[in-house]
């Protein structure tokens, strides 16, 4: 599993994996799709910096070794 806090946030969230993996890839989506965001991830708990972002409503995807996560992320 994988989860993303503090969500609603307003720069910095931390990725969290309940499993470790070899590589991953975490992007962000504006609702009409195009990606915002993209980020590579590692074993460590990343900090990743949505500072850019405009406020809104985001979708974002997590790809641990092909195994893909997505979700509803809020800029505030």
């Amino acid at each position: 599993n994988t989860f993303i806090y503090p969500n609603p946030t307003n720069d910095l969230s931390t990725i969290s994996f309940s499993d470790n993996f070899d590589s991953g890839i975490f992007r962000v989506y504006s609702i009409l799709g195009q990606k915002v965001l993209e980020q590579t991830l590692t074993n460590a708990l990343p900090s990743i910096s949505l500072k850019a972002l405009q406020v809104g409503i985001y979708i974002y995807t997590v790809n641990l070794d092909g195994n893909v996560t997505s979700g509803k992320l809020i800029k505030q």
